[in-house]
């Protein structure tokens, strides 16, 4: 029974559009399901020419170049405020610490939101499952991430800014 839905599934693959194809393919990859989201990649309408879909090529392509951007990005931050945490523990609090702890905690808290606003508008997807399908070391410190974002006030013009850098990306490569 197992496999006759399988069959019947993977039947149903090349129907689907770049979009959905993006969207199940990279579920699966977050998964860890990479052989299911070979096969979604892999029912990509073959054009004359002979390649894989445009389309599904460049999505995988542009959500690969933003978790790369903003994995660069909060990597940077979350060191900085993890050698501030060490000064701070050895030398006191300081208010150049204080200040810049709260510089990088709002830029923190504007990549994330606006990655993630992203993700839900341009991808179809959540924020994580870009995370995890593309193998990022942000998986590790995702519960971090949400707990500091969750704990600033919203930054519209910061956020607005993130949110443009990933969309311009996504457009850049998509059209």
């Amino acid at each position: 029974m197992k496999n006759k839905l399988k069959r019947i599934t993977s039947q149903l693959y090349p129907e689907l559009n770049a979009q959905r194809r993006f969207e199940l393919c990279m579920r699966h990859r977050a998964l860890g399901n990479e052989k299911e989201a070979s096969l979604v990649a892999k029912s990509c309408p073959m054009l004359i020419y002979r390649m894989t879909d445009e389309k599904f090529t460049n999505r995988m392509n542009a959500a690969d170049c933003c978790v790369v951007g903003l994995t660069a990005i909060l990597r940077e931050i979350l060191a900085k405020l993890d050698m501030i945490k060490v000064f701070v523990d050895s030398q006191g609090e300081s208010p150049i610490s204080e200040v810049y702890s709260s510089y990088l905690l709002k830029r923190l808290k504007s990549f994330w939101d606006g990655y993630s606003e992203f993700c839900l508008e341009y991808c179809g997807l959540e924020p994580e499952v870009l995370l995890k399908a593309f193998n990022s070391p942000l998986v590790d410190e995702l519960e971090r991430i949400k707990e500091v974002s969750a704990n600033i006030p919203e930054i519209e013009a910061d956020f607005e800014r993130a949110n443009g850098m990933f969309v311009n990306v996504w457009k850049r490569k998509i059209a």
